[in-house]
């Protein structure tokens, strides 16, 4: 279930290297490695738009504590009007996460993302996708969620608005996003 909601692309893979860079791996996608990942022997990156520039989700990057909490202040105000959101903390800040009902241009995500990061008047935000479309390379990637960051050594799971973990058990989160 997680594969289904994350993972864009099963021809190549990227992998986090222990100084926290990632390295892009031009061969399919094992399972193990998914499986891996979720028992924190090895952390991924998910690529954001599939070999189409289709992506399912979009995800707005804070790169520190008080972007952050702006983020979090963002997420409480498009719950209460019907916009889910999902927040994931990071390293320095955290993410926040929209996923479509079904695949979209890379244009159409981007315009979204960017949408939302004009309203927010968060214009530090970084916006994922970073392109429109693939034109030379796999495109930009992401941690995939659940993982253990190689330089903390720390999980990030799922959190409410409200700040409390999504669900109890990575599997229920997993359950609740997808």
């Amino acid at each position: 279930m997680l594969a289904t909601c994350f993972i864009q692309r099963w021809d190549l893979y990227s992998f986090q290297r222990p100084d926290g860079r990632y390295t892009c791996v031009h061969r399919p996608l094992p399972i193990k490695h998914i499986e891996a990942h979720l028992r924190g022997e090895m952390t991924l990156g998910t690529y954001l738009l599939d070999p189409e520039s289709q992506a399912r989700f979009v995800v707005l990057d804070a790169d520190d504590t008080e972007t952050w909490q702006h983020l979090v202040q963002t997420a409480r105000s498009l719950a209460s009007r019907g916009v889910p959101g999902y927040l994931e903390q990071s390293r320095r800040g955290g993410h926040l996460w929209f996923f479509f009902a079904r695949p979209v241009s890379g244009r159409t995500a981007r315009a979204f993302g960017t949408g939302l990061i004009q309203a927010s008047g968060l214009g530090t935000l970084e916006l994922y996708p970073k392109q429109e479309a693939l034109r030379d390379g796999p495109g930009s990637l992401i941690r995939l969620p659940f993982g253990r960051h190689r330089l903390t050594g720390r999980r990030y799971g799922f959190l409410t608005p409200a700040g409390e973990r999504l669900a109890p058990t990575v599997r229920k989160q997993v359950a609740h996003l997808c």
